[in-house]
């Protein structure tokens, strides 16, 4: 009995050291994604092209997005560890994936408010 618990009690620990590297690749990407919505939100303020709210939550979005795509990336990258190729591919494909879905479901839900506004 003391084998089995000496032997699997180290799994936990393992399965959420092997997360951390997903969660810092989220946190990384939503912070990159902020500060590059921040960068423009500010810029259209001061052009009159958006007003304070849609700026807080265009940075609020795109954060979130590039936060996703980028754990996405990270674990699919990380499947492949010892192929670097393999690693690059799986991780532009899942990043540029999600991308894809929250942009497209993004527009289906504008173009969604927008009928219902007329």
């Amino acid at each position: 009995m003391s084998h089995y618990h000496t032997r699997y009690s180290y799994f936990p620990v393992l399965a959420q050291q092997s997360q951390q590297p997903v969660f810092n690749a989220v946190k990384n990407g939503a912070m990159i994604g902020m500060t590059g919505a921040t960068a423009l939100g500010l810029y259209q303020l001061s052009q009159g092209q958006t007003n304070r709210s849609e700026a807080v939550k265009n940075v609020i979005k795109t954060g979130a997005s590039v936060g996703l795509a980028a754990g996405a990336a990270k674990a699919a990258g990380s499947l492949f560890e010892e192929q670097p190729v393999a690693s690059l591919l799986a991780s532009f494909a899942a990043g540029t994936a999600v991308a894809y879905a929250l942009t497209k479901t993004d527009a289906m839900l504008t173009a969604r408010n927008a009928q219902e506004e007329d």
